[in-house]
């Protein structure tokens, strides 16, 4: 992945966190790492849990972002989950529900050539960024 790209879904997740926190998403762990991969993030609303994919692009030229998580992503996101879930004794518990879905990011040029100049030891702001972007969650159904 190059630096580019790692720089515009760094953008994307914190994006995403503003949306869900704005939503009453409590976010629980932010790109929780096991043996089968990672999520990027886990949040709790009201008594379900969500592992949620964050998807960005700058141009829709291969599809729209969530298009990008195949089964096979499906599986691992699975798999993950159930990890997350024994680390943290939720088996324990009969009354969490728990939400597959991916947070889908498309970032206009103008928004991200400024992403692209900002240094990472100089954030920008993302309160004052209301246009230029879309997002939606899709919510993936896991069998």
């Amino acid at each position: 992945m190059s630096k580019n790209n790692k720089v515009i879904g760094s953008f994307g997740e914190k994006i995403a966190c503003l949306y869900l926190e704005n939503k009453n998403h409590k976010i629980l762990i932010k790109n929780f790492k096991c043996k089968f991969g990672e999520i990027d993030l886990i949040t709790n609303y009201n008594n379900n849990l969500f592992f949620i994919e964050v998807k960005t692009r700058h141009n829709i030229n291969f599809g729209l972002p969530f298009e990008s998580v195949n089964s096979a992503k499906l599986k691992k996101i699975k798999k993950i989950s159930q990890c997350f879930l024994l680390r943290n004794n939720y088996f324990l518990q009969n009354d969490i529900n728990l939400r597959y879905c991916v947070v889908s990011i498309i970032i206009y040029k103008e928004l991200m050539d400024a992403i692209l100049i900002a240094k990472e030891n100089n954030p920008i702001n993302l309160k004052n960024i209301q246009e230029g972007i879309d997002y939606k969650i899709k919510m993936l159904e896991i069998s």
